[in-house]
């Protein structure tokens, strides 16, 4: 297993090409196990444990109902019932009192039909409600502290497991191929067959990709990026902070968004502004925008972005990298890595001679 893993003396150069790519393939997964619970595994542990330093504060429920939601996946789609709930808090601290907004019931939670249903009841829309925050950074909320913790644990475990397989599928070719090694110039007819199924696997992952970034474009439109595209020409400029809260929307049930005024001086003039973003707001990401709300407290300086064509037009947050081109980005660059991955495949497939 050591040499599985990467020590010596390599097995790769014993092993025929579709055996070698599971060696490879097991490799990174099993490397991949590693960042996985640095990233995700560890980080959810800590949070949920800092849940029992969290200090309470006065909260109402705007929002309670069960939404379902169209779930993709194994080719089909499913319908799938969540408890929404969201609910405004203003934090206990020194300053000016503001209301956030929280969406999170606890930090980890599983979700379940009959789980849904005793949220929703739990916490009916417009009762009063303490909430937990954490008391440096208040726009870390939860309605319950501690939580459920064994699902941290779930994505490490499946990439383990899968890591674990490749890996002695390709322990087990080794063993079959005996000392001197099993590579061979051309391939038997399993072999033929494992390899045109890879090739057609990562032709439909490619389709699949592409058809998905047509359905973004259809349904969400090109002008969440094209907005962040104009905003990252506008130019830093200092300015004053008025007023920061999240406020209900009348023609909206259930709905708080953020609102923050601040006052800045643009070509020989003091204007003043309520343009958060380009971006359309809503209140999904509760606690991206409570923690856009809470750094600008009313007083303080902040910097705003002027466009320079229009010294009227200032925004607080100009995205350049994350949100909307960020996900158009993060869409092309995995079609792109499957796609170089089939080249590979079409290569030593022509290489040993599977396709003319």
């Amino acid at each position: 297993m050591h040499s599985l893993l990467g020590g010596q003396p390599d097995v790769a150069p014993l092993l025929g090409p579709i055996d070698r790519s599971f060696l490879w393939i097991g490799r990174g997964l099993l490397a991949a196990t590693v960042f996985v619970v640095l990233l995700f595994t560890v980080p959810t542990l800590r949070e949920v444990a800092a849940t029992d330093g969290y200090v309470e504060a006065p909260g109402k429920i705007i929002h309670s109902a069960i939404e379902t939601r169209i779930v993709q996946g194994d080719g089909r789609s499913r319908s799938e019932r969540v408890a929404s709930v969201r609910y405004l808090y203003t934090p206990v601290t020194e300053g000016v009192p503001r209301s956030l907004l929280g969406d999170r019931v606890e930090v980890m939670h599983v979700r379940t039909d009959s789980s849904e249903g005793r949220i929703v009841k739990r916490y009916p829309k417009g009762a009063e409600v303490v909430v937990w925050h954490d008391p440096e950074e208040p726009w870390r909320v939860v309605l319950e502290r501690g939580g459920s913790t064994w699902f941290a644990f779930f994505p490490p475990a499946v990439t383990l497991f899968l890591g674990a397989l490749f890996a002695g599928l390709s322990a087990r070719a080794l063993r079959r191929a005996g000392p001197r090694g099993g590579a061979q110039p051309a391939l038997d007819d399993d072999q033929r067959q494992s390899l045109g199924g890879c090739l057609r696997i990562v032709a439909i992952l490619f389709l699949g990709f592409a058809l998905l970034m047509a359905l973004m474009v259809v349904v969400f439109g090109t002008d969440p990026v094209a907005a962040e595209i104009d905003a990252s020409g506008f130019e830093p400029c200092p300015a004053v902070v008025e007023e920061s809260t999240f406020v209900e929307v009348e023609d909206r049930p259930g709905e708080a968004l953020p609102r923050v005024v601040f006052r800045y001086r643009a070509a020989g003039r003091t204007r003043t502004s309520g343009l958060i973003t380009l971006l359309p707001i809503t209140s999904s990401g509760a606690a991206g925008w409570s923690e856009t709300v809470w750094r600008s407290e009313p007083g303080s300086e902040v910097t705003v972005y002027v466009d320079p064509e229009d010294a009227g037009r200032a925004v607080l947050v100009r995205d350049s990298v994350s949100g909307a081109l960020g996900t158009v980005l993060l869409f092309l660059l995995v079609p792109a890595a499957v796609f170089a991955f089939g080249l590979a495949l079409l290569a030593q497939a022509r290489r040993l001679r599977v396709v003319g």
